[in-house]
């Protein structure tokens, strides 16, 4: 509601609910490989009000192609077979 929030990261729901020991939102190094829950308090300056509630990131591998591939042929069949098109 056009509200402005101050949003602290956390490693633990304990820190993000007492407000201790929030990350970086720069320059964060995971502790747990490929998968990190994290907890994200957004609290109302004004009120002091807040929310915790956790997220997590996911790293997947980048998937690796095979060096050799076969060709891909596609004969242009259809009903105009002079446009070089073919789906």
């Amino acid at each position: 509601g056009g509200e402005n929030y101050i949003i602290t990261f956390h490693e633990t729901e304990d820190n993000a609910i007492t407000n201790d020991n929030a990350l970086s939102t720069t320059n964060y190094t995971n502790i747990n490989p490929f998968v990190q829950i994290l907890y994200v308090r957004a609290e109302d300056p004004d009120t002091g009000c807040f929310s915790v509630m956790p997220i997590t990131l996911e790293v997947n591998p980048s998937p690796v192609a095979p060096i050799n591939l076969d060709n891909i042929e596609v004969c242009d069949t259809n009903a105009n077979n002079q446009d070089g098109v073919m789906t």
